[in-house]
């Protein structure tokens, strides 16, 4: 009777070990995505901006005196910027793109993606973050409904504190 008890604590213990198992396996599936490609779908609030209206902003100490600026006697490395997908949806009106910096990979960065159409400017910033052996910007959607209808140039930004870089421009025509 023993041999009996203890089989039926070993299939007990082995039904508890596939269902842990098969629980692991679940939560790796449905978390991967997050591996492929952090923050899929999330986009900051745009902040669009127009080129025409921004008034000039007063730099320098009051005295005329120029002040030293930290950033100037700091030399950034080169970024190489990369926009790997981009799409204008003329029903949403709106642009979408994902892009990279492939020479490196940090946290803290911020990447700006930036339209320029007619003589106007839109722009949109948000996070970019390590990814690997690159760093990814997060997914940036521009709204260009206020922006004028034609051909422009599309192009993404990346700066942080240690790194600068700007990717080749992207023909877009808005409809």
């Amino acid at each position: 009777m023993p041999r009996f008890c203890a089989a039926k604590v070993s299939l007990k213990s082995m039904k508890k070990f596939a269902l842990s198992i098969l629980s692991v396996g679940i939560v790796a599936a449905l978390s991967s995505c997050t591996f492929l490609y952090p923050h899929w779908g999330e986009s900051p609030s745009p902040q669009p901006s127009d080129s025409n209206s921004a008034s000039p902003t007063p730099s320098g100490s009051p005295t005329g005196t120029p002040s030293p600026s930290p950033s100037a006697s700091t030399h950034k490395g080169n970024a190489n910027v990369t926009i790997m997908q981009f799409n204008y949806d003329s029903g949403a009106q709106q642009i979408f793109a994902v892009g990279s910096v492939d020479n490196f990979s940090e946290d803290g960065g911020t990447c700006t993606l930036t339209f320029v159409v007619g003589g106007k400017t839109a722009s949109i910033s948000g996070k970019a973050e390590s990814n690997a052996s690159s760093t990814q910007c997060y997914a940036l959607t521009l709204a260009t409904a206020s922006l004028p209808k034609g051909t422009g140039q599309l192009s993404l930004t990346y700066d942080s504190p240690n790194n600068h870089g700007t990717s080749d421009s992207q023909s877009v025509t808005i409809q």
